[in-house]
């Protein structure tokens, strides 16, 4: 779980990005442009995370890490609107979302492609509860570099334990499987609800058994 974090003042950039030059930043469609007109009240660069402010090295394709603030109109955001942003930016983002009185990040795992460096990479979003905006805020996890800090930052958005030296990418990589398997679990457990004769069922069954089973150890 993350928590209400207290970025440092040093990092500090607040500096709003006009939908004018959002727009033209990432080249938005027009779907985009209506999302981000009915969903965000503003966005403001808050921070950048990065060697001069925060006294922490660059490591393998993290040379910053970006904070983005997004004040909302109502409840909703698209993470398509997010990800149109991300694959404009060449960092790591990190979005603080403000909804009335609560406080939501949301991140996705994004890397330097292998077959092009200048395109990066964008994984699925994930997000933390609502956090009331009254919390007392902590200090960003103790990294070593900027890496380590970004993949800290990540996984306590990631709602799956972390195993003892596993690497982000296998921790996301166990969660995808995971997710697949749940999936194949409703299935089969709605298709054992519908069936009518006995050996069907049974067969049903241990299927169900087998992938339950699958599940736990990759819960665990």
């Amino acid at each position: 779980m993350l928590d209400l974090l207290a970025f440092p003042d040093k990092a500090a950039v607040n500096r709003q990005i006009t939908k004018k030059k959002l727009f033209e930043s990432v080249q938005a469609n027009t779907t985009i442009k209506n999302l981000f007109t009915a969903q965000v009240e503003r966005m403001i660069w808050a921070y950048k995370l990065s060697p001069e402010t925060i006294n922490l090295s660059s490591k393998e394709g993290v040379e910053e890490i970006q904070i983005f603030e997004l004040f909302l109109k109502g409840s909703e955001l698209n993470n398509e609107l997010l990800k149109t942003i991300d694959k404009a930016i060449p960092s790591p983002i990190l979005f603080v979302i403000y909804e009335d009185q609560s406080i939501q990040y949301r991140a996705a795992y994004k890397r330097v492609s292998d077959a092009d460096s200048t395109t990066w990479v964008v994984g699925d979003y994930f997000e933390s509860a609502w956090i009331a905006k009254r919390y007392q805020k902590s200090d960003l996890p103790q990294a070593l570099d900027l890496k380590s800090l970004y993949h800290s930052l990540l996984q306590k958005l990631i709602p799956l334990t972390k195993r003892q030296d596993e690497s982000i990418e296998q921790l996301l990589s166990r969660y995808q499987a995971l997710n697949q398997l749940e999936r194949k679990s409703e299935q089969l457990q709605k298709k054992l609800h519908q069936e009518k004769q006995f050996n069907y069922k049974v067969e049903i069954n241990a299927q169900l058994r087998d992938v339950k089973k699958q599940i736990e150890q990759l819960r665990n």
